[in-house]
Formats: structure tokens, C-alpha cells, sequence
């Protein structure tokens, strides 16, 4: 049967206020229907906190143990002690889950990742799993795209271990709301993308680039996430009487859990607070699309003063100016790459403390303004950290040819092929940096096309490593292509030495 046990808050705000918004998960096909779930009355709750360690900040939530004396084995547990099995079905979106307890129940935590089987899934729902069930159906996403065989050891038949939840908001959305798998794809690869670039270092496993699994497993993600941890998991001790918990990143509040048990949620609190910490070291980006200039630098503010590194948040800006030039090609994207580029470059020769965080502000606070320029006239859907890399058909320096060559086709389909070719082999960036500087003499038209291009090539280098090919194929939207008319300077010289 399906848990009717916890209740889900889109907003800790509106658990302040007394409204608990419970966050409706469907229901797989096969089992019965759960009893409704149950609002806990906002009176019956109390708050203690906050406690905070870097960017994250906890609330616990204090209530009633709806479910005194009552006790759960959790996923993990129990695959780790050989006391449920869950079998790959060859159906991405159903496993089948199997308790061999005599008189333990075993409880599934939305959100839980299964690692093994023919690729590792995400699990969709909330499941109580009663004692010697059989096999009962459980509803699952891929989190390991193009995977569909053995890897190395493990057991494709079955999976071996549940050691991590869902790591961001915007991936639980993609699984418990959207319910569509290309979402649960683009969201594993954000989750990638912004945890590679925030622990400044390649976060994919060479075994399996795509396993949201394997990069949770990653040492410098665990490192990171390791700090949190050792901070905050001790706010629960000695106390007997929290059954949930909310959180807010950058000062920004994100959601809540609550349970009817306190046992349960004191089993599960490593988990969940490992999984918000996740998305404590992923989350940087988004508050850079704040509505006013006064919020993105309130924002850069926050961070700064909760210990990120000026270099991160210089990853934001540039990938942020960007993605602006990519949801809207044209001559306020390009200012925003420009502008950017000068700022950092007042930032780098200044000696001035002071002077280098009021530079690093006035550029977040431009982004916002030529994001407010732009309004109603650019592609929202077009995010940096969701571009997939696509097959590039060539190889050595025809690979290059092909690449300028589809910018003059399809700048979207460059982008995606730049990246491919920079993270697999990063020898083909000044190739194609030199090739693309060629292009602008002789595809050129005024000023800006030279401008753009001595920016965006150079702020290449600013940006930290595991960025740096998504900022790279941002570029893709202004650079000339080699199907682009020649200039008339081009033409001039041709005319000159008598060549066609």
C-alpha cells in the first residue's frame, strides 16, 4: 500500500502561517489506494532553529508521534541486510520490491535511489512494504541515461544498495509532479553540472557519466557534503519529539517534510539531510535570475558571507551573461557577456578589497537590469546547465569544420556539439578558439563582433574547469560561422588581388 503517513509542504512559509500544503503524489497502478493524508494541524507544531552551517540553514519541526511504538525498516536497511530485494523488471518505470521479513515492514522513501539492475533508478512514490509481501510493483525513473547492461560487478537482476535521495528540488519536482522522464534526464544533469562546478572539480564517473548515483558517491561532492553533515546532523540529539524538518538555501526558503513518526524520521534524518545538503553545495546559479538587480546582488551578498568562494560566484556571472546571450542572441546579450568581461577584468587588477566586491555586485546587478531588458523577448527554456551534449559525425580538425559550420545553421546544435567535443577532449579548445578568431576577420562586421569574441574567448579561461564547456558553447550564439557571408573588407581584398 502507498504512505499516508507523511505530508509534504511546497513551502515552509505557509507551515509558519498554519497551511501545510500536501504535495499530491500519484498513485502507482497496481496498489490499492492509501487512506487521504492528513493535514497535521499547523497549531500542533512548533519550530526550533534556526541552525545553520554555510549556505543552509534548518528548521526542525516538533510535533505529535502519530505512530508511538510502531517501527520501520527503511530501504536501505533492508537491501543492506538482505531483508528485501528489489528485481530489475527490463521496465524503466517498474521495478517489483519483494520484503522477505516474517513481521517487518519496510518503508520506501520517494525519492530513493536504487543503484544496480540494468541501469540505476529514482523511486516515485512513498511505499510501506508489509512483512513477507511478495513481489508488489514500484513505480521508478532512470537516473543513468544509455546504461542498459551489467556494470562491472554488481547484479543486473536486482539492486544492491539504497544509499542516497533525490539531491534537488527541482529533480523531486521532475519525479513526484512532472512524472516525465526526458525532465528526471535534463535534472540528474543539472544536479551534475552545478555540483562539478561548485566542488570545482569533474564530478562524472568514468563507469558511468550519466549515474546521478555515481556522482553522489564522488569524494569531492562527499567532502563537501560531508560539512553539512557534521554540523547539523547532531541538532537532533536528545530530543524526542521531531517528527520534520525545513530548510532554506541562500536564504532562500526551499520546502519541508513532516511525518506522523518521530522514529521514522529520526531513521531517516541522515538521509534527508544528506540529500538538502546536496542541494545546498549544487544551488548558486538560480539566484542570479532574481527579479531585480537589488536581489541578484543581495544574493551575491549571502553567498559571500556564508563562505563561498568569489571564483564560484564569478562562475555565476559569466555563466549567467551567457545564458542571457543564449535565451536572446542580439546586441544586449552580447553586452551582457562584455560587460561581465570588463568587470572581472577591474576585479583582477585591483588591489582594493572593497573595490573588487563592489565590482563583482555592479556585475550582478547589470545582469539583471539587461535581464530586465530583455523581458517577454527571450527564450526561458534555454538553461546553461541543462544543454546535452550532442555527437559530433567527424574527427580531428574536420570535427572543428563541422562545428563552425553548423553555427551558421543551427546555433543550438553547435552549442551542444562544442560541448562534446571540449569535455572529451579539451585539446580541441584553442583549435577552435583560433579557427573561430579567423572567422570574426574575415565574417566580421563592426566593432561588436570583435569585442564579443575577445570576451568570450578570454572569460574561457576565468571560468573554473568543470564549467567551462558550457560557458564555451554559450558563445556559439554570436560567433560567425564558415557558411556566413564574408565582409567587405573580404571582398575588397579579393577585388584588389584580382581573386574570384
Amino acid at each position: 500500500m502507498t504512505l499516508s503517513m507523511r505530508t509534504k509542504t511546497a513551502s515552509f512559509i505557509t507551515l509558519v502561517f498554519g497551511a501545510v500544503l500536501v504535495l499530491g503524489a500519484g498513485q502507482p497502478a497496481s496498489p490499492p489506494a492509501a487512506p487521504a493524508k492528513e493535514t497535521p494541524p499547523a497549531a500542533k507544531l512548533k519550530l526550533t532553529g534556526p541552525y545553520t552551517h554555510g549556505n543552509l540553514t534548518i528548521y526542525l519541526i516538533h510535533g505529535e508521534d502519530k505512530l508511538k511504538g510502531k517501527t520501520f525498516l527503511t530501504l536501505g536497511e533492508a537491501l543492506k541486510e538482505k531483508k528485501a530485494v528489489v528485481h530489475e523488471t527490463q521496465q524503466v518505470n517498474e521495478l517489483s520490491i519483494e520484503n522477505l521479513c516474517p513481521n517487518e515492514e519496510v518503508f520506501v522513501l520517494a525519492g530513493d535511489i536504487v543503484k544496480g539492475g540494468k541501469q540505476d533508478r529514482i523511486i516515485a512514490y512513498d511505499l510501506i512494504v508489509p512483512a513477507k509481501s511478495g513481489k508488489m510493483p514500484l513505480a521508478s525513473f532512470c537516473v543513468e541515461a544509455g546504461r542498459w547492461t551489467r556494470r562491472g560487478s554488481e547484479n543486473a537482476a536486482a539492486f544492491g544498495a539504497s544509499l542516497n535521495n533525490s539531491g534537488t528540488k527541482d529533480l523531486k519536482i521532475a519525479v513526484r509532479k512532472d512524472m516525465a522522464q526526458n525532465k528526471v534526464w535534463e535534472n540528474v544533469s543539472k544536479a551534475q553540472m552545478q555540483l562539478g562546478g561548485n566542488v570545482n572539480a569533474p564530478v562524472r564517473d568514468a563507469r558511468s557519466a550519466t549515474s546521478l548515483e555515481l556522482t553522489l558517491e564522488n569524494k569531492n561532492v562527499q567532502d563537501a557534503v560531508g560539512a553539512y553533515l557534521k554540523k547539523l546532523q547532531p541538532v537532533l540529539d536528545g530530543q524526542n519529539d521531531v517528527v520534520g524538518y525545513a530548510f532554506a538555501i541562500n536564504g532562500v526558503i526551499n520546502s519541508a517534510d513532516v511525518f506522523a513518526s518521530h522514529s521514522l524520521f529520526q531513521k531517516l534524518w541522515p538521509t534527508l539531510l544528506k540529500s538538502t545538503a546536496v542541494e545546498a553545495v549544487a544551488d548558486l546559479l538560480k539566484g542570479l535570475r532574481a527579479s531585480s538587480h537589488a536581489d541578484a546582488c543581495d544574493q551575491v551578498v549571502n553567498v559571500l558571507n556564508k563562505g563561498t568562494s568569489p571564483a564560484n560566484v564569478w562562475d555565476s556571472l559569466f555563466l549567467r551573461a551567457g545564458e542571457l546571450l543564449m535565451q536572446q542572441p542580439g546586441i544586449v546579450g552580447i553586452h551582457c557577456v562584455t560587460s561581465v568581461n570588463a568587470l572581472h577584468y577591474g576585479y583582477q587588477a585591483s588591489g582594493n578589497d572593497e573595490t573588487r566586491r563592489m565590482l563583482m555586485l555592479q556585475a550582478a546587478a547589470f545582469l539583471a537590469l539587461f535581464d530586465k531588458r530583455m523581458a517577454g523577448n527571450k527564450d526561458e527554456q534555454r538553461k546553461v546547465e541543462t544543454l546535452q551534449p550532442l555527437a559530433v559525425q567527424s574527427r580531428g580538425a574536420e570535427a572543428i569544420e563541422e562545428v563552425l559550420a553548423d553555427i551558421s545553421k543551427d546555433r543550438m546544435t553547435a552549442a551542444r556539439k562544442v560541448m562534446t567535443l571540449v569535455e572529451n577532449d579539451p585539446t580541441h579548445t584553442e583549435a577552435l578558439m583560433t579557427s573561430a578568431r579567423r572567422l570574426i576577420f574575415s565574417k566580421g562586421r563592426d566593432s561588436h563582433d570583435y569585442k564579443f569574441s575577445s570576451a568570450a574567448l578570454e572569460d574561457y579561461f576565468h571560468t573554473t574547469g568543470p564549467w567551462r564547456a558550457r560557458y564555451l558553447a554559450t558563445s556559439m550564439f554570436n560567433l560567425h560561422g564558415s557558411g556566413d557571408r564574408d565582409n567587405n573588407l573580404i571582398d575588397r581584398a579579393r577585388a584588389v588581388l584580382g581573386k574570384a
